[in-house]
């Protein structure tokens, strides 16, 4: 290693910087130091983009997916929606993530062209709509059964209509206040509020994970929001964080496994493979 004296100045110090990189890239033909990209060649995470399969090995369950300006994304078989085909030079459209391991990794959501069919499976459109976490779980493992909003965008469904459920990728803000409300009113303890607010097994956030069916949907004044103890019990929260518009839930299944999905604001459609849907 080179010894610098307090007396290097800045041009000669980049000279021996830029000689000793040349010297240790030349000596591999593996990079040292990683590699420098610029900001425009890789999506930014979260983003929707298109690409191609460049890469798939089903026994091993993983492959990987060129975007249109060549940068490489990693995905596993857990990640692809149901219904999409993945073969080398398929074309798909693909949600830009980083895995727990660094990498650029991708949610294959759809095919976009005809080069692959869908396996012949029958496809159905449904209402849908993403709530956060730990809301999502709570409403599928049936602890909470009305959902509130300050909005009325369930006012347009009918009593009875059935609606996909989105877990959103980013929590919650307040993740106290259900822990207070369900050991105060429902005596539970700190196994039972971490396993009604986990995600089952294999599902994870920015998936559609199950169905549920709804009920009226009817306004509740600032006085009941403060007085209404089973309100509160229902919701999961007190006061001010009770919405305006409360809607019941009648009931609520998980789905098989869940499937990617890009969420959006408000009530939406949602096309997902009619098998993937829970048994009646």
């Amino acid at each position: 290693m080179t010894k610098v004296s307090e007396s290097l100045d800045k041009k000669e110090w980049n000279g021996i910087l830029g000689e000793t990189y040349s010297k240790l890239q030349s000596s591999s033909d593996t990079p040292w130091m990683g590699e420098i990209i610029k900001a425009h060649d890789v999506a930014s995470q979260g983003s929707i983009t298109t690409g191609k399969v460049d890469y798939f090995n089903p026994g091993k369950k993983f492959g990987f997916v060129k975007d249109v300006g060549g940068e490489s994304y990693f995905f596993h078989e857990s990640k692809v929606a149901q219904g999409v085909q993945v073969q080398k030079g398929s074309t798909v459209e693909f949600e830009c993530m980083v895995d727990s391991q660094g990498r650029n990794a991708a949610a294959i959501l759809r095919n976009i062209d005809g080069s692959v069919k869908s396996a012949n499976l029958k496809q159905v459109t449904m209402p849908c709509f993403t709530m956060s976490q730990p809301f999502a779980a709570l409403l599928l493992n049936g602890i909470k059964t009305i959902e509130s909003r300050n909005n009325d965008m369930f006012t347009a469904l009918t009593p009875g209509t059935k609606v996909l459920l989105h877990a959103g990728r980013k929590d919650w803000h307040d993740q106290e206040t259900y822990k207070d409300i369900l050991a105060k009113d429902a005596e539970f303890d700190n196994d039972q509020l971490m396993k009604v607010a986990q995600l089952r097994k294999g599902f994870e956030k920015g998936q559609i994970l199950g169905v549920i069916t709804i009920g009226i949907t009817y306004q509740v004044s600032s006085q009941e929001k403060k007085m209404d103890l089973k309100l509160r019990r229902s919701v999961l929260a007190y006061g001010d964080g009770i919405g305006t518009y409360c809607t019941e839930i009648r009931s609520a299944k998980w789905l098989p496994r869940g499937v990617p999905f890009r969420g959006q604001p408000g009530i939406y459609s949602a096309t997902i493979d009619e098998n993937s849907l829970p048994k009646e």
